[in-house]
C-alpha cells in the first residue's frame, strides 16, 4: 500500500503547483501588455521614429524629442506612461521632465521660438 501512496501524493502535489501558477502567469502576461497599450501609444508609433525619440529619452535622461514627437507624448496619458518599460524602470520624475519640456516647446513652436529638438532642459 505504502508503494502506490508516494505516486498519489506526487500527483497531487503537482496538479496542486500546476493550479497555482496558471493565474500567477496570467497576471503577469496581463501587466506586461495591459488592455488598451496599443491606443495608449498609438500616436508615437504613427510618427516615424518617434518611440525611439522617447525611449532614448526615457534611457539616457537626454536627447529631448522634437517638435512632431512632443505633440504625440503630450497626447499620451499619466496612466498609460506608467505602462512604459524600460530598463531599472520609468522615473516619475523623467515622465514630469517630457511633458514639461513638451509642453514649452510645442507652446513656443507657434511664436518661431521654439528650442532645438534634442536640446537639453
Amino acid at each position: 500500500m505504502a508503494c502506490y501512496q508516494l505516486p498519489a501524493i506526487l500527483l497531487i502535489l503537482a496538479v496542486l503547483t500546476a493550479a497555482s501558477v496558471a493565474p500567477v502567469a496570467q497576471a503577469q502576461s496581463a501587466n506586461a501588455h495591459p488592455a488598451g497599450f496599443s491606443e495608449c501609444f498609438s500616436g508615437l508609433w504613427d510618427k516615424t521614429g518617434c518611440w525611439q525619440e522617447v525611449y532614448n529619452f526615457y534611457t539616457t535622461g537626454k536627447n529631448l524629442p522634437g517638435l512632431n514627437c512632443c505633440k504625440a507624448s503630450l497626447e499620451v496619458g499619466a496612466q498609460c506612461w506608467l505602462t512604459f518599460w524600460v530598463p531599472g524602470g520609468l522615473s516619475p520624475a523623467l515622465i514630469s521632465q517630457l511633458k514639461s519640456y513638451c509642453t514649452a516647446f510645442v507652446a513656443r513652436s507657434g511664436s518661431g521660438s521654439a528650442p532645438a529638438p534634442g536640446m537639453s532642459v
